[in-house]
């Protein structure tokens, strides 16, 4: 768990650096919108998740709490905005209909993940351990 925190940690700190880079994908005009609110929340995700990712349960948690928040933005951008339309997500963060597709495919991606790596991290019972 600690390892898929550290790298969707990075990939959280990648993101929100694009958005201060001029790129036709992540940005005030481009495809993703992403004002500089939008920048720091991804860079404050990332950040937390890899401080998280020091400890097994904290990444998990972390990793949880990440899933339930884009879960939550995609549900909201997409009553807020519907498919195609724009503004300030909860008033806050610019975002348009590509970024709830995105966050909702985010939500979906880390929860498959928390599952496949825990799913991972049960150890097999070693055959020579007494029986209790």
């Amino acid at each position: 768990m600690k390892k898929l925190g550290a790298i969707f940690g990075v990939i959280f700190i990648i993101v929100g650096i694009l958005g201060f880079v001029p790129n036709p994908v992540i940005g005030e005009d481009s495809f993703f919108r992403a004002d500089l609110v939008h920048d720091i929340v991804h860079l404050a995700i990332g950040a937390a998740l890899l401080a998280a990712a020091k400890s097994e349960g904290a990444s998990k948690k972390a990793l949880v709490a990440s899933s339930l928040l884009y879960l939550v933005l995609a549900l909201v951008g997409f009553f807020q905005f519907g498919n195609s339309g724009e503004g300030a997500l909860l008033g806050i963060a610019g975002a348009n209909g590509a970024d709830n597709w995105l966050h909702l495919v985010l939500a979906a991606v880390l929860f498959g993940a928390i599952k496949v790596a825990g799913k991972g991290s049960s150890a097999p019972a070693d055959p020579a351990a007494p029986q209790v």
